[in-house]
């Protein structure tokens, strides 16, 4: 009977040795886990950063840069001149709208002109 609590006590110790282990190492896989999702988006920001000052480089004409960033630069800059061109036309669509309702636009800057403006209130132009 001594033998069998004996061997009882030795795998409850056991079991309680294995528990504590592994929650130390689920504490620490844990810990370690959100240091580097720290570190990871750290890098991220850290490359958005660098990208965004090598483009302002490359727009300045500040310095000579390897052909692969020319080449990245010069499609990154086509694309901001795509968005521009597509934000003017989004500006226009609207703008026909509001003509379409026969709201009144500055035909400057084409705000939107409320009922006795004699002004724009965005570009000051006289309305006629």
């Amino acid at each position: 009977m001594a033998d069998l609590i004996e061997r009882f006590k030795e795998s409850l110790d056991k079991g309680m040795n294995v528990v504590s282990v592994k929650s130390k190492e689920l504490l620490e896989v844990t810990r370690i886990g959100t240091q580097l999702g720290r570190l990871t988006e750290a890098k991220r920001e850290a490359l958005a950063e660098l990208g965004t000052i090598v483009y302002a480089v490359y727009l300045a004409g500040e310095a000579s840069l390897d052909p692969r960033i020319t080449a990245q630069c010069a499609k990154i800059k086509e694309i901001e001149e795509e968005i521009a061109r597509k934000e003017e036309e989004l500006k226009e669509v609207r703008r026909e709208a509001k003509r379409n309702l026969g709201i009144p636009l500055c035909v400057e800057c084409g705000q939107e002109l409320a009922e006795g403006d004699r002004f724009c209130r965005a570009c000051g132009r006289k309305v006629e």
